[in-house]
């Protein structure tokens, strides 16, 4: 338990809206182009809240 005392949040920037960005990308090129493919495709991002 000790150790813990020793942990510290870094400042900065987290990679949450870069990596949210890349996937939405990702998702909107997978098979663009097909119009006979009508499937909804969603980006389910899960984080603690803490994008500074």
């Amino acid at each position: 338990m000790d150790g813990l005392d020793q942990l510290f949040i870094e400042g900065g920037q987290t990679a949450v809206i870069d990596g949210v960005y890349l996937a939405a990308e990702h998702v909107a090129d997978y098979k663009k182009g097909s119009d006979d493919d009508r499937r909804r495709r969603a980006l389910i991002v899960v984080t603690d809240g803490e994008d500074r």
